[in-house]
């Protein structure tokens, strides 16, 4: 059974990401080693808020299924800056996208930090297995999760 994977660089622009429909925003998309494509996806007028995995011609997740102004709260958003202290002690800049479909628990993160760099993907637990970690390809990447904080409902 494949697990299907969710969740960058600039704005968000209205040119659609590989996942995003006509009249959505691209918020952050990207794809991974296994040509899969994740896009995160804001309706017009901010009305929702969409997670999609899959490719161009299908859609294999999306979340959630109604497009309504619902879909606001079935996410958590976290977000942590850290300026850098030195050396030892570098500047972190780490956003999280975390959604609950059934059982999984999936975690878009879009992280920048002095040590590791840019890097993006999304974690994906299943109760009683170990979390797996699906890379985006950095070279793919359109949006940005930071952008989502500039969305108003």
């Amino acid at each position: 059974m494949a697990l299907p994977f969710a969740l960058t660089s600039a704005a968000p622009n209205a040119a659609t990401g590989p996942l995003c429909r006509e009249g959505e925003t691209n918020l952050l998309s990207f794809t991974t080693k296994n040509a899969k494509s994740v896009s995160l996806c804001v309706g017009a007028a901010n009305k929702y808020l969409v997670y999609r995995y899959g490719t161009p011609t299908q859609t294999e997740l999306q979340y959630p299924a109604a497009l309504d102004a619902s879909s606001w709260d079935q996410f958590a958003v976290t977000n942590y800056q850290k300026p850098s202290m030195g050396k030892a002690n570098s500047a972190e800049d780490l956003h999280r996208l975390v959604f609950k479909n059934g059982n999984v628990t999936y975690t878009v993160y879009d992280d920048t930090s002095d040590a590791n760099g840019h890097v993006c993907g999304v974690g994906v637990t299943v109760p009683g297995k170990k979390e797996v970690f699906m890379q985006g390809n950095l070279k793919s990447v359109t949006g940005q999760l930071a952008d989502l904080q500039s969305f108003h409902r």
